[in-house]
């Protein structure tokens, strides 16, 4: 499994999160972490992706923003997607990055749909 986490942080607890997630992850190699600016849509490709972001105004940071509308609608090429954002509590404010993967994956996209809809997928 190759994993690319892309990542953007403003104050290093994003950071933090994406360090835990590569010790995880295990064999240097299989998983790379790059912040937003450092990774170009083309490289997303049958790839596992992971995108984390700070929130700014209960939004992703305008360059995890700018980059995720910068991938073509078939731009992941099968790849697997997650999301996570450092934020203040679920209860206080949603997140709006799946809702950026329901878009970007297209109707009936494994999961996708589901997440946006703050759904479980079926079973």
């Amino acid at each position: 499994m190759n994993t690319l986490v892309v990542y953007d942080s403003q104050h290093g607890n994003t950071e933090r999160v994406v360090q835990a997630i590569g010790r995880a992850l295990g064999t240097p190699g299989e998983a790379q972490a790059v912040r937003v600016g450092e990774v170009s849509p083309g490289r997303l490709t049958g790839l596992e992706l992971l995108v984390g972001s700070p929130t700014q105004r209960f939004r992703p940071t305008p360059a995890i923003t700018g980059w995720l509308r910068s991938i073509p609608a078939n731009g992941l090429g099968g790849a697997g997607v997650a999301a996570f954002d450092t934020r203040i509590p679920v209860a206080e404010a949603g997140s709006v990055l799946p809702g950026f993967f329901a878009r970007l994956a297209g109707p009936g996209a494994y999961a996708a749909q589901h997440i946006a809809e703050g759904v479980s997928p079926p079973r």
